[in-house]
């Protein structure tokens, strides 16, 4: 019997928002939106670059069309806020605007980037199918609110920091940094380079989601089942051959 006593009220949300989360998920009517910001870490109010990851588990979107959904259904954006592409992040951590892994980086004025992501969450969908994800996302919400982009009543909002708390039962323990879900998770194309480029983040943060709501299988994951059947496949035709010209098993 689990002892639920010594639980604080957040660990308790944190696995109500578990089970909600999964919940979603398998209704296949939802479309899964990771965002990640990045600004000016001497002056936050210079919002730098801007990460989406869009993962739309309704039925038919999935490429391949199958659920739980591979990670090579998920869809990265990124974009360079045009105005403030001077500003690289040093004092911290290492900036890595020009590091993005999946496709091209779009540099953008940041009315027009922040028009697309209003626009992206609340007339590109159908009413009710958005759920926002991010990963220790309350300062990127305030900073979007501060910019002015309004997050929709309606849209449901899930912080992988918290809920991996929950999916690995780490009763009331701490918050762990993105770096250490993606390595834990072996998520694929993950490489710690990578990080702090808000398209990468997006990315990582809703396949580190699928894996933990979706029950997913990661492309990595597939990699090392195929050459695992690929070897036992292997070696089963070697030991029919060898039965073939007359060699028997040792036991």
């Amino acid at each position: 019997m689990v002892n639920t006593q010594r639980w604080t009220r957040a660990y308790r949300n944190d696995i109500q928002s578990l089970a909600n989360a999964k919940s979603l998920c398998t209704s296949r009517t939802k479309v899964l939106i990771a965002i990640d910001l990045e600004w000016d870490e001497t002056d936050p109010s210079n919002l730098l670059e801007i990460g989406i990851a869009v993962l739309d588990l309704r039925p038919g979107r999935l490429h391949p069309n199958r659920f739980p959904p591979s990670t090579w259904s998920i869809r990265p954006q990124h974009m360079i806020i045009r105005e403030n592409a001077h500003i690289h992040n040093t004092k911290y951590h290492k900036g890595n605007k020009r590091g993005f892994k999946f496709g091209k980086s779009w540099f953008v004025k940041q009315e027009r980037a922040l028009d697309r992501l209003q626009e992206l969450l609340e007339t590109k969908y159908g009413d009710d199918e958005v759920v926002l994800v991010g990963h220790f996302m309350q300062n990127d919400l305030k900073l979007l609110e501060e910019l002015g982009v309004d997050i929709p009543e309606d849209v449901t909002i899930f912080d992988t920091a918290s809920l991996e708390r929950a999916w690995s039962a780490r009763i009331n323990g701490p918050i762990r940094s993105l770096e250490d879900l993606c390595e834990e998770f072996e998520v694929p194309y993950y490489q710690r380079h990578k990080l702090h480029n808000a398209g990468n983040d997006a990315f990582f943060t809703i396949a580190i989601f699928s894996e933990m709501c979706c029950e997913s299988t990661t492309v990595l994951a597939e990699a090392k089942a195929r050459a695992i059947n690929s070897r036992r496949t292997g070696m089963h035709n070697l030991v029919a051959k060898m039965n073939n010209l007359g060699f028997t098993e040792a036991y």
